[in-house]
C-alpha cells in the first residue's frame, strides 16, 4: 500500500476509537445510518429498549413478528423500515426482565437491496454494502479467512488474521461481514475460480481465485451479545 493509503487507512481506523466518543453524543432521535463497533447502530446501542425504539423511528416504521436472524429459525423480533430493503433493520432481543434490550442487528436483510445505506465511519475507506475483499484487505493490512461459497455460512469472514480490523470482532457490539461472489459463464476465470472457493471449508483472501473474483459485501450484522460483551452465546 502506498504512504498515502497506508495514512487513509490508519485515519480511518482512528476513528473505531477516538472518534466513537463523539458518537455517543447524538441524540436518540438522530439516525446517521453509522455502525461504530464498540458503540452503535445509528442511534441504538446496547441499551435500547422496544420503547426506544419506537420514540427513535416512529410506531409506523416499527414492525413486531417472527423474524429469522441465526440459524435457530424464527423468532420474535422486530423489523424497522420494513418497506425500505435499503435502510432496513431486522432485530432479535434477548429476554432482559422486565425490559428485553437488542442482541442482534442485521442490516438490509431482505430482500436483499443492491444497495445499502448502513455503513461504517471509515471515510474513504468505509465499509458498506459492495465494498470488495481487496479493499477490506487494504484496510486489514493483510489477508484474511473467510468460508467457501456456496452454503449457509458461505462467504462469512471468520478470521482477520490480527490485522487492524480485528477490532470489528472483539468489540461490543461487534459487527459481522459476508461476501458473495457469483460464477461467470460456464468457462470463463470467474466460474472456474468460483467452483475452487466453494465448499464448507475456510479460504484466504490472497488465494489466486479468490482474488479474481474480488468478492463484495452483501452482509452486515451486529452481535450486542457473546464473548466480547461478556455474556454467553445465545
Amino acid at each position: 500500500m502506498s504512504g498515502r493509503g497506508s495514512s487513509a487507512a490508519l485515519s480511518g481506523l482512528f476513528l473505531f476509537g477516538v472518534c466513537c466518543a463523539a458518537a455517543s453524543v447524538i441524540g436518540a432521535e438522530h439516525n446517521d445510518f453509522v455502525i461504530v463497533p464498540g458503540e452503535r447502530v445509528g442511534p441504538i446501542d446496547a441499551s435500547t429498549t422496544h420503547a426506544d425504539l419506537v420514540r427513535m423511528f416512529g410506531a409506523s416504521n416499527v414492525t413486531d413478528g417472527n423474524v429469522t436472524v441465526t440459524d435457530a429459525g424464527p423468532e420474535p423480533g422486530s423489523i424497522v423500515f420494513q418497506r425500505d430493503p435499503t435502510k432496513s433493520l431486522t432485530i432479535l432481543w434477548n429476554k432482559d426482565k422486565p425490559q428485553p434490550h437488542i442482541s442482534y442487528v442485521i442490516v438490509c436483510q431482505s430482500p436483499l437491496p443492491k444497495s445499502c445505506r448502513w455503513h461504517t465511519p471509515m471515510g474513504p475507506y468505509e465499509i458498506a454494502f459492495g465494498t470488495t475483499l481487496k479493499i477490506l484487505e487494504r484496510i486489514n493490512g493483510r489477508p484474511f479467512r473467510l468460508y467457501g461459497f456456496g452454503w449457509d455460512y458461505g462467504g462469512l469472514i471468520s478470521f482477520w488474521n490480527d490485522g487492524r480490523l480485528e477490532r470489528l470482532r472483539t468489540a461490543c457490539p461487534t459487527l459481522g461481514i459476508r461476501v458473495a461472489a457469483s460464477a461467470v459463464g460456464p468457462s470463463g476465470k470467474e466460474s472456474q475460480a468460483y467452483k475452487k472457493m466453494s465448499g464448507d471449508r475456510e479460504y484466504w483472501s490472497s488465494d489466486p481465485a479468490m482474488q479474481v473474483l474480488d468478492p463484495i459485501v452483501d452482509h452486515l450484522y451486529v452481535t450486542f451479545e457473546g464473548p466480547s460483551c461478556g455474556e454467553k452465546v445465545r
